[in-house]
C-alpha cells in the first residue's frame, strides 16, 4: 500500500528544516554608509587602500591590494546584523591563483597582521573566496570562519560552492551574530551557519576586501561595495517622510530574481 500523500510531505518538510533555529530579525539601523567616498557620518574614520570611491557605484576594489578599513565611532552590539551590497562581483571570474580573496572582515581589534589577534580574546568573522571552494568550473562558493574569543573557539565551514554568478547582478551578503551563532546570508538565502559563544569583545572594525593577515590573503579585484548597513535587536525606527507624494504615474520597481 503507498504511504499517504500528506504523511510524505510532512516527512519531507521535516528533514529539510535547518538544524538550529533562524536568529530573530535585527531591524533596528544603528550605522549605515553608501560607500560613495571615505567622508564620516557618524564618528567613525574610513580608510581607503588601494581602491576608488564613485559618486554613484560605491566602493571599488581595483587590485589584491584594495581593503576598505571603516574604524567605528563605537563597538558594536554582541547580536546585530551586518548588510552590503555589491555588483560586478564574479569570484569564478575574478579568482587569483594560489591565494585566498577576502570579501567582508569583521574584527574587535586591529593590528598590521591580523593573527597577532588569535592568542587574545579578540573576535572575529570573515567571508573568504578563492579556486579552493568550487565544485566546477565557471561556479565558486565561500569560507565563513567566525572566532567568538581567540583562536580556540574558531569555527569554519565551506558553502555554496556550487553558485553561479552574473556581473551584472546585485547581490546582498549579510551576518548575523548572536550569542550563539553566526550565520552568513547570500539575498536572504541562508549559506552558512556557525558555532559563536563567549565574545567578550565586541566588533568596532570592518574591513572589505583584503584582510591584515600574512601574505596570500587578499582582496578579490573588481567588485563595487555599497549601502552597507548595521542593524542591532528592535524594530525599525519609522521616520516621519516630509517629502511631498510622488505623482500618480509612477513606475513600481520589482525585486530581483535569484539566478543560480
Amino acid at each position: 500500500m503507498r504511504p499517504f500523500p500528506f504523511l510524505t510531505i510532512l516527512f519531507y518538510l521535516l528533514v529539510s528544516l535547518p538544524l538550529f533555529a533562524q536568529p530573530a530579525d535585527h531591524r533596528r539601523l544603528i550605522y549605515s554608509h553608501p560607500l560613495t567616498s571615505a567622508a564620516p557620518g557618524q564618528g567613525e574614520t574610513i580608510y581607503n587602500i588601494d581602491g576608488e570611491f564613485d559618486a554613484v557605484k560605491g566602493w571599488n576594489a581595483e587590485h589584491t591590494t584594495s581593503q576598505l578599513q571603516i574604524h567605528l565611532a563605537k563597538p558594536l552590539p554582541l547580536e546585530g546584523t551586518l548588510a552590503v551590497k555589491v555588483t560586478n562581483f564574479n569570484p569564478a571570474e575574478q579568482w587569483v591563483d594560489d591565494l585566498k580573496l577576502h570579501i567582508i572582515n569583521l574584527y574587535s581589534r586591529i593590528y598590521t597582521n591580523n593573527k597577532e589577534i588569535f592568542d587574545t580574546d579578540g573576535s572575529w568573522i570573515q567571508i573568504r573566496t578563492g579556486s579552493g571552494y568550487s565544485t566546477m568550473p565557471g561556479r565558486a562558493g565561500f569560507k565563513v570562519l567566525a572566532a567568538a574569543r581567540g583562536i580556540g573557539t574558531r569555527d569554519e565551514v565551506t558553502c555554496v560552492e556550487d553558485y553561479l554568478w552574473r556581473l551584472g547582478r546585485i547581490y546582498e551578503f549579510r551576518i548575523t551574530w548572536t550569542r550563539e551563532r553566526v550565520y552568513a546570508f547570500l539575498d536572504g538565502n541562508l549559506m552558512a551557519e556557525l558555532a559563536f559563544t563567549g565574545q567578550i569583545e565586541p566588533f568596532k572594525y570592518l574591513l572589505i576586501g583584503k584582510d591584515n593577515l600574512i601574505w596570500g590573503y587578499c582582496a578579490q579585484p573588481g567588485p563595487w561595495y555599497f549601502d552597507l548597513r548595521v542593524y542591532e535587536k528592535g524594530e525599525a525606527v519609522v521616520v516621519e517622510d516630509k517629502v511631498p507624494p510622488a505623482a500618480p504615474n509612477h513606475v513600481t520597481v520589482r525585486p530581483l530574481a535569484v539566478v543560480r
